[in-house]
């Protein structure tokens, strides 16, 4: 019996492709779409470096973080340009990974596949399940090394060791170009922007970038029609 022969992938030419893809769930109502611009030599890279399980050999040309995938690299330093090329076609709204958007496209669905055993409540992320169910099982994972007490997320026990250097003075992340210490490691980010005139938040209306989150979110409210509550928490930002 002669076997039929695999049918070739189509060539591709060195340069820019853009490619349209439609991202579709289960429900057939629903639908997401994102646009990405990818090259050949880009796309022959990222084949060969997402086999690497060795040394983190990529490394960020922002912030010098390393990884092992070049997927993972490129994910990453979305981060610091802002893209998000995952984007949804009901509300709009734009994310940095695939799963993101998924995630997302349940606030839409109202799916929540992931469900108590024990109480039937259901949940739209499984690490949400996760925590959830210590409130059952009184399970605290997350211990504080200098006090002993546990916490149920990862979360809330490092907001008990920033509260804690608040009373110890404590300031362990020190920037590398003046040597200036802080209590958080968010804290250090943001100085060293400082540093390298970095500004990763853009308003996609005027353009105009900041290097604090704060100073974006009070643009943002700004910028649309903001209700009462919004107003108040422009005035308690400022």
């Amino acid at each position: 019996m002669q076997v039929p022969s695999k049918a070739e992938p189509p060539k591709v030419s060195p340069g820019t492709i853009t490619v349209n893809q439609t991202v579709a769930n289960s429900d057939p109502n629903t639908s997401f779409s994102h646009t990405q611009s990818l090259s050949a030599s880009h796309s022959a890279r990222t084949s060969s470096a997402n086999t690497i399980s060795g040394d983190k050999r990529f490394v960020c040309s922002y912030c010098s973080k390393r990884f092992r995938c070049f997927s993972q690299l490129t994910i990453h330093q979305r981060s610091h340009t802002g893209e998000k090329p995952y984007r949804c076609t009901l509300c709009g709204k734009s994310y940095i990974q695939k799963g993101h958007l998924y995630t997302h496209q349940r606030t839409h669905t109202g799916e929540k596949p992931y469900r108590c055993s024990l109480c039937g409540k259901g949940f739209i992320q499984k690490c949400t399940l996760d925590m959830h169910l210590r409130s059952h099982t009184g399970e605290k994972p997350y211990t504080c090394a200098k006090c002993g007490k546990g916490f149920t997320t990862k979360f809330n026990l490092n907001k008990h060791l920033i509260h804690q250097r608040t009373h110890s003075g404590e300031r362990p992340y020190s920037c590398m170009e003046c040597g200036k210490c802080f209590a958080q490691k968010s804290s250090l980010n943001v100085h060293l922007r400082s540093h390298t005139g970095e500004k990763p938040y853009s308003c996609s209306e005027c353009g105009k970038s900041y290097k604090h989150c704060t100073y974006y979110i009070l643009l943002k409210l700004v910028s649309v029609k903001i209700c009462k509550d919004q107003v108040v928490l422009l005035v308690a930002l400022h």
